[in-house]
């Protein structure tokens, strides 16, 4: 899953992780501050090329990014 945006405020969601780990506690992802402020309308529009790590038995840490093209291009 790559978070965009939340309702909240703060950006942050609570995610269930337990058929991956099997804890119950949520654990919290907060949405990158570049797309958290922006509104729903808006997201349908965003074009660009994502990037992440392939899948892997590390739950702790993921990378991943977005780039977009330069206005014009």
């Amino acid at each position: 899953m790559f978070l965009l945006k939340s309702d909240s405020e703060s950006g942050i969601i609570f995610v269930d992780t337990m058929q991956l780990d099997g804890e119950t506690n949520l654990k919290d992802k907060t949405a990158p501050v570049e797309t958290s402020v922006i509104n729903e309308t808006m997201i349908y529009r965003i074009r660009g090329d994502m990037s992440c790590d392939a899948p892997n038995a590390n739950l702790e840490h993921w990378e991943a990014g977005i780039s977009f093209p330069l206005p014009g291009n």
